[in-house]
């Protein structure tokens, strides 16, 4: 199963007997540096936890639940709730108090 992103290839897959999200990033820089995000971030805010990583590819812990793209459509279609925004306001603001770094895209 792949999920939609604009920059990077991202699928479902099954790493060691689990659900994992496999990102193959199109630049190797990109995937560089969103392993170190994920790195620092973890200590501090809840992220997905990196399994394996390399050149070009993050294997990431997948968390069972709708995705940001899929809350939006929900919410158009059944009515606004300020709630989840509102916690990811709050993370995303943790993100750039913590490290400076703010992330590039909901994927």
């Amino acid at each position: 199963m792949e999920f939609y992103s604009k920059r990077n290839k991202v699928s479902l897959i099954e790493y060691k007997g689990k659900k994992a999200v496999k990102k193959q990033f199109f630049d190797e820089n990109c995937c560089k540096r969103e392993s170190e995000f994920y790195k620092q971030m973890s200590k501090e805010l809840l992220v997905p936890q990196v399994l394996e990583a390399g050149l070009d590819f993050l294997i990431l812990e997948y968390i069972q639940g709708m995705n940001m793209l899929e809350l939006l459509e929900y919410q158009e279609e059944h009515g606004f709730d300020q709630e989840p925004w509102v916690f990811l306001w709050k993370w995303i603001k943790a993100c750039g108090t913590s490290c400076g770094l703010i992330p590039s895209e909901g994927n």
